[in-house]
C-alpha cells in the first residue's frame, strides 16, 4: 500500500504541478476509498479499481477548481466596473451573468436605505440627549437642596437621613432613566429596521411596476403591429 500511495502521489504531482494540491487530492481520493472499498469484491483488481476512483477524484478536483477560478474572475470583474463604471459592453455583462441595471438599481437601493437610517439614529441621538440633559438638571438641583444644612444643621442625624433619602432617589431615578434610554434606542432599532425593509419593499414594487410596464407596452406593439 506504501508504493501505492507514493506512485498515486507522484503521479497527482506531475499532473498538478503542486505537491500541496496533490496532497490534497490525495486526502478527498482515500476518503472515497474508505467509504466505498467494501464494493470491491475481487482483490486482484484493488489497484485498478483505485486507479479509477483516483481519476474521478482528479476530475472532480479539476471541476472544484474551474468553478472557483471562474467566480473570482466574475467578483473581480464587477468590482472593477463599480469601482470605475467601465464595463466592456452590456452584452458581455449579460453572459457574464451579471446585470449591470440590476446592480446600480441595488446600490440605489442600499443608498436610500442607508439615508433613512442616518436619519432616524440623528433623531434618535437629539432625543436622548435631551432627556439625559433633563434628568442631569433637575438631580443636580435635588442633591444641591439635599446637602444644605437649612432647618436641619442642629440635628447631623436628620441631615444625614436627608442626604441617605437623596441618594436612594437618585439611584432610584437612575435605573429608570437608564431603562428608558434602552427602550428608546430599541424602538430606534426597531424603527431602523423597519424603515429599512419599507424602503427595499418600496423599491421591489417600483421596479415590478415597472417591469410589468414595460411588459404591457411590449405586448401591445406586438398586437398592433399584427394587427397592420
Amino acid at each position: 500500500m506504501v508504493e501505492i500511495q507514493q506512485d498515486f502521489f507522484r503521479f497527482l504531482a506531475r499532473r498538478l504541478g503542486n505537491e500541496e494540491e496533490a496532497a490534497d487530492v490525495l486526502h478527498d481520493f482515500y476518503v472515497k476509498v474508505l467509504a466505498r472499498v467494501g464494493d470491491v469484491r475481487d482483490t486482484e483488481k484493488l489497484r485498478a479499481w483505485m486507479r479509477r476512483v483516483l481519476e474521478t477524484t482528479l476530475v472532480d478536483y479539476y471541476r472544484a477548481q474551474g468553478k472557483k477560478r471562474q467566480r473570482d474572475a466574475e467578483y473581480h470583474y464587477l468590482e472593477s466596473v463599480l469601482l470605475t463604471g467601465e464595463a466592456k459592453s452590456d452584452l458581455d455583462l449579460f453572459y457574464r451573468g451579471l446585470d449591470l441595471e440590476a446592480i446600480t438599481a441595488l446600490q440605489m437601493r442600499n443608498v436610500e436605505a442607508l439615508r433613512s437610517m442616518t436619519n432616524l439614529m440623528f433623531d434618535t441621538t437629539e432625543a436622548v440627549t435631551r432627556r439625559q440633559a433633563e434628568f442631569l438638571e433637575t438631580r443636580v438641583g435635588q442633591m444641591s437642596a439635599a446637602f444644605e444644612p437649612g432647618e436641619n444643621a442642629s440635628d447631623p442625624k436628620a441631615l444625614f437621613e436627608r442626604q441617605a433619602e437623596a441618594y436612594r432617589d437618585l439611584f432610584g431615578a437612575l435605573a429608570s432613566h437608564v431603562g428608558e434610554l434602552a427602550e428608546i434606542t430599541s424602538k430606534c432599532c426597531a424603527g431602523l429596521v423597519h424603515e429599512a425593509s419599507r424602503a427595499a419593499a418600496g423599491q421591489d414594487d417600483e421596479s415590478a411596476a415597472v417591469k410589468r410596464s414595460e411588459n404591457d407596452g411590449t405586448a401591445a406593439s406586438k398586437t398592433s403591429a399584427a394587427k397592420k
